[in-house]
């Protein structure tokens, strides 16, 4: 049921997609300055091409995500370049202004289009919140400009020093407000730079080049194609990565590598406002596997006494990792000194309503 559920709604968000691309018209090369687009097509294969393999294998990791995302906006998926000239879909990407993500928001306008920022996280930084967050700002764009090189271009140098070029060109065309100097160099390169990316990205073969593999450095044993489907996990009360990474059964570096979000150890999560982790879905479901197979489970120890006299030394707010070694066995283990029991299911239940 689940299955067939996921693929009606792939099928949807492809033919939306479609759809969106009939709409929305992305820009060609007619709308940007022919010798600026030669300069990058030049760059990107030569000199900086060793660069721009690194942002596409980057890419690579998100871009089911992205597109999936844009799609269920209905926005073209040739906005997946945008982000890619942004920060490479590096996430912990931080411009000198301090723009920051792989949108690369500025805080003011990441916290407009929903985006939480304080000392506990930095959702500019997360994939799935920001790519949200962005489509909704390209999509407001696009409903002022009706015109995908005039959002892109507002999206690098803010919409109002784009609507006053139009109006001292009198021209809604970026190449003449270019060749004008009616906006400034970096944001015509901007969007030169977004084409060419998208040309040479969807003609590989023509151009030669191989994107490599997943770097072994971002935590993983290796990144398959993407999921473009991630689970948000609703995190209820404040937690720890490290009790979420032991509840799922997953690394807590690969935790830590899909949330760059969150800046400190703790998952502030309330009950009335959870927090979203995410994960991709195939990541997801090896974590249910291994709650159904161990049974693990994680919690915060409010009176510690019951265990005490249990021999398990522990303190209130510490961590107890449960585990099932046995049809009749669990393994409960303090984090924090390293030690641990064993009980019955049936001890543990009686215990379990005193922690």
């Amino acid at each position: 049921m689940w299955k067939k559920l996921v693929l009606s709604m792939s099928i949807f968000l492809i033919s939306l997609s479609l759809w969106a691309q009939g709409q929305f018209t992305f820009f060609t090369k007619s709308e940007i300055e022919e010798g600026r687009a030669r300069f990058w097509f030049k760059y990107y294969t030569q000199e900086g091409r060793q660069n721009f393999l690194r942002h596409l294998q980057n890419g690579e990791n998100y871009r089911g995500l992205v597109e999936f995302t844009l799609a269920s906006y209905g926005l073209p998926s040739e906005l997946y370049y945008l982000g890619l000239i942004e920060s490479g879909f590096i996430p912990q990407s931080v411009s000198s202004a301090k723009a920051r993500g792989p949108w690369q928001f500025m805080p003011a306008t990441g916290m407009k289009y929903g985006l939480r920022i304080d000392d506990y996280v930095d959702e500019r930084m997360s994939v799935p919140k920001s790519t949200k967050a962005a489509s909704h700002y390209l999509l407001d764009l696009y409903n002022i400009f009706n015109d995908w090189a005039l959002a892109a271009a507002a999206y690098n140098a803010g919409e109002y020093k784009v609507l006053d070029a139009v109006r001292k060109g009198n021209t809604r065309n970026l190449r003449i407000l270019c060749e004008q100097k009616l906006l400034v160099v970096e944001t015509c390169d901007y969007v030169a730079k977004i084409w060419v990316a998208s040309q040479l990205d969807r003609r590989r073969s023509e151009f030669g080049i191989i994107v490599p593999e997943a770097s072994p450095e971002m935590g993983l044993d290796k990144v398959e194609t993407p999921d473009f489907f991630w689970r948000a996990i609703p995190i209820k009360r404040m937690s720890e990565i490290s009790e979420l990474s032991f509840t799922l059964g997953q690394r807590e570096s690969d935790l830590r590598y899909f949330n760059p979000d969150l800046l400190t150890a703790a998952i502030p999560g309330d009950p009335n406002q959870p927090y979203y982790v995410y994960l991709p879905n195939r990541y997801f479901l090896k974590a249910k596997k291994t709650l159904e197979e161990e049974g693990r489970r994680a919690f915060k120890i409010k009176d510690p006494l019951p265990l005490k006299k249990l021999g398990l030394e522990l303190k209130a707010g510490d961590a107890l990792w449960v585990r099932k070694i046995s049809e009749d066995g669990l393994k409960l283990e303090a984090p924090s000194s390293g030690k641990h029991i064993v009980l019955s299911m049936q001890e543990f239940a009686k215990l379990q309503g005193k922690l």
